[in-house]
């Protein structure tokens, strides 16, 4: 009976571990559906930039949730954030496909999480019956 009741609570850490592991990717996966959302935004957005006149005005945002208003000065030109600080000036058509690239991966990305989490759900439902067995 000993040796059951081993096997068992063997059987219930490693539930534990996937658990853990599930939530820690579903997490992963939500804040990279956000991201991919928000990635998609933008690109949109830069899709509209040109249906903008030149001085025309528009509210700017300058962080989270704040804007400050401000005049178009160009519409076929857009900087891109590049990294540690460093801003590149691009076409809309070139940021677009920037844009896009970074979607595609993130999409890439998004699917391998999935199918990790099938994996672990997999995992965890085969461990499940193996415990009854200990307990029948």
């Amino acid at each position: 009976m000993a040796e059951n009741d081993q096997k068992l609570q063997q059987i219930y850490l490693q539930m534990q571990m996937i658990n853990q592991q599930i939530q820690g990717l579903e997490a992963q996966a939500e804040q990279l559906n956000m991201q991919i959302g928000e990635i998609q935004r933008i690109k949109d957005s830069l899709g509209e930039l040109g249906s903008v006149k030149v001085g025309s005005n528009t509210f700017s945002p300058i962080g989270q949730g704040v804007f400050v208003e401000s005049a178009v000065k160009d519409t076929a030109e857009v900087l891109v954030n590049a990294g540690a600080g460093v801003f590149l000036k691009k076409s809309v058509p070139d940021a677009q496909k920037t844009i896009s690239k970074q979607i595609e991966l993130s999409s890439k990305y998004f699917e391998q999480i999935t199918a990790q989490l099938q994996m672990l759900n997999q995992q965890a439902a085969a461990l499940q019956e193996q415990g009854k067995t200990f307990i029948s």
